[in-house]
């Protein structure tokens, strides 16, 4: 009896009743319907009418219970298993709308810039350390780097965030016959990104993409050149007739072609080794090919 009155007087701290207990119908309001048939056919290419949003009797609790220990109300619903079966995959469908939307947007952001990829040879008779390649690049010509990158919508951090991210799968070279793969090891996440959406999950999840980016990006990176904005990358190691590929692909926008200078320093070279590379711009046809 007393560890009944315990348990009921938890549960009493624990939650707070809801105020009132009404259900309203769960049908989605018209506005909300014409926003989502327009996202629907935008994205997919899907025309829907109004009986596709059509959920029968189900209604929802208009205030369920809340935590004293935070969180959001507890939704109770009130329908047939297949009313409530339908429900559920609307609200999977619109977020994934949503996510998707967001994606399309970060896709046409990352569009917009060119790719450079690099790779570094050692054509000497021996190995060569302590190897320093610096990259001059036009100050009209707009380079992505870790600290001007746009971080991507919450709902997609971890899509862009580690070891099997778009970045990482898209934006830097893997290994082939001819050049090795320059592995990012740099990169340890420090928070696994949970599909929380609050203020202090999605703060985490920044600071972890921007942690990511500061090692996928590796180069130091100076405006102190009077011409050129310079990328700076070091390299430990490169045995003789070896390649070995740039960290990631340098990511720039560019109207129209411009002169890459670079320099290269090392343990064994006894001079500084100067070249320029000319870079041009692909028509958006000719990307299509």
């Amino acid at each position: 009896m007393i560890i009944d009155e315990q348990t009921e007087a938890l549960r009493r701290m624990l939650m707070v009743s809801s105020f009132g207990g009404s259900y309203v119908s769960n049908e989605i309001p018209y506005g909300k319907k014409v926003e989502i048939s327009e996202q629907i056919n935008n994205i997919l290419g899907i025309t829907v009418d109004e009986s596709f949003f059509y959920v029968g009797e189900l209604k929802r609790q208009e205030v369920g219970y809340h935590s004293l220990l935070g969180g959001p109300p507890i939704i109770q619903e009130q329908g047939t298993k297949q009313e409530k079966t339908k429900g559920q995959l609307f609200n999977k469908l619109f977020k994934k709308l949503d996510e998707y939307e967001e994606m399309i947007v970060y896709s046409k952001y990352l569009n917009k810039f060119q790719v450079i990829p690099l790779a570094l040879k050692n054509e000497g008779l021996s190995y060569d350390e302590d190897i320093r390649v610096k990259i001059f690049i036009p100050k009209n010509v707009f380079i992505l780097t870790k600290n001007n990158i746009r971080i991507p919508d919450f709902s997609l951090i971890r899509d862009f965030t580690g070891y099997g991210s778009y970045f990482n799968t898209y934006l830097r070279h893997h290994q082939d016959s001819k050049v090795r793969e320059n592995i990012n090891y740099l990169y340890k996440p420090y928070k696994s990104v949970v599909a929380k959406n609050n203020e202090k999950e999605i703060k985490e999840a920044n600071e972890n993409f921007k942690w990511y980016v500061g090692s996928f990006f590796n180069f130091d990176y100076f405006e102190d050149d009077a011409e050129s904005n310079v990328l700076v990358y070091h390299f430990d190691k490169l045995n003789a007739n070896e390649a070995i590929s740039f960290p990631s692909f340098i990511l720039v926008q560019a109207s129209s072609y411009f002169l890459i200078r670079y320099e290269i320093t090392s343990k064994k070279l006894g001079r500084i080794n100067k070249g320029e590379l000319l870079y041009k711009i692909e028509s958006r046809e000719e990307r299509t090919k």
